[in-house]
């Protein structure tokens, strides 16, 4: 409510076409003159400013609610762009480089000879300072794939003690990985040694995850059963059952499958036998499923595949979903004798004239197939 001051003989006028209806004003909004004492008595009343409009209907309110409330969300998401545009992320003053400097060493290590000898100097006990810098972590990681291993060594040693923060460093991360892949198992035991005891956790981190796969490609096979980095492959291998079904956490289970040993390929192909329908619907277990499929040993394939055709409605349900047909895909592609009589079992029990294109197209497939 506002009070507008009205003269005698003046009367408000107020263009619709130059102000539309504002939507936070309630309709019956009036607007009161007040009472002068000097004034005639008819001033003294009521004067509606706007013409009152119809009375919106129940739908047409929650279209107007809906339109308002996508608006403000549009606008809080335009704002939180804004922000992060705004938002720069630099280096620490203590690990900063320079893009310039990293080109010159990068330049000196590819070169090599003396000029590498002195970029190598340059970096020598600043490793961890370089491994935690957006730009110089990559130097870090030219200079361990083109030095001798004794001379890399000392610059890895660097690094013991720092393994944790590195998991966790969207940087550091990297020169880990590279240090796996490069060096020998004996220089990077002490990086297992700092994961032991985290390694379910490890594997559900976001760079966690690519450190474990290094691993398991690298010195899965090196590793025997013991020290430091079987010890850890076996801990992270116990929790495979969860990891399957986690976002970052079956990456790590794939590279078990298909570098793992044969005892670890049959524990994991068993894991997924006690959970077949859940892996076949699970996005990602399904990517743990396919790899299985295909890279297992032919037992364990063929329990897989068993496991999975046991029903024949199972076949046509997993082709319906989004998921599980990429798995029927997969068994399609494995040799008969893994399907065994299977396949011919879920045909003649099977209609090809299912309302569902998937499932016509895997029962054709399976008629091609015996």
């Amino acid at each position: 409510i506002f009070d507008v001051v009205v003269s005698p003989g003046w009367t408000p006028v107020w263009s619709m076409q130059d102000a539309p209806w504002p939507e936070s004003v309630p309709m019956d909004w009036t607007v009161l003159a007040p009472a002068w004492d000097s004034e005639p008595e008819a001033l003294r009343h009521v004067m509606p400013l706007l013409p009152s409009r119809p009375q919106a209907g129940a739908g047409a309110v929650r279209r107007e609610r809906r339109q308002r409330a996508a608006t403000r969300r549009a606008m809080d998401c335009a704002k939180k762009s804004e922000d992060s545009a705004c938002m720069t992320v630099t280096p620490s003053p203590n690990s900063a480089v320079g893009q310039a400097y990293c080109a010159e060493l990068s330049a000196q290590l590819e070169a090599g000879g003396e000029a590498r000898d002195a970029a190598l100097a340059a970096i020598r006990g600043r490793v961890v300072d370089f491994s935690f810098d957006a730009l110089a972590c990559r130097v870090v990681q030219l200079a361990i794939s083109v030095a001798s291993r004794s001379v890399a060594a000392p610059l890895v040693e660097e690094l013991r003690g720092h393994i944790p923060a590195c998991i966790e460093s969207p940087a550091a991360n990297y020169v880990i990985q590279k240090i796996i892949e490069v060096m020998p198992l004996s220089a990077v035991q002490f990086v297992s040694e700092e994961l032991e005891g985290m390694g379910a956790e490890t594997a559900r981190h976001r760079y966690g995850c690519r450190v474990l796969c290094r691993l398991l490609e690298h010195h899965a096979g090196d590793a025997g059963s013991q020290g430091a980095t079987a010890r850890l492959i076996t801990e992270v291998l116990d929790h495979a059952v969860p990891l399957c079904f986690h976002a970052f956490g079956h990456h790590v289970v794939e590279c078990g499958i298909e570098h793992g040993s044969v005892e670890q390929q049959h524990d994991i192909a068993l894991a997924l036998q006690e959970n077949i329908l859940r892996a076949c619907k699970h996005r990602s277990g399904t990517y743990v499923l396919q790899k299985a499929l295909l890279f297992c040993p032919p037992r364990d394939q063929q329990a897989i595949a068993g496991a999975i055709l046991s029903y024949p409605g199972n076949l046509a349900v997993l082709a319906r979903n989004n998921f599980g047909a990429s798995v029927v895909k997969t068994l399609l592609q494995m040799p008969q004798d893994a399907l065994g009589g299977t396949a011919q079992n879920i045909i003649d029990a099977s209609s090809p004239h299912e309302d569902c294109k998937n499932v016509r197209r895997v029962f054709r497939a399976l008629q091609s197939r015996c």
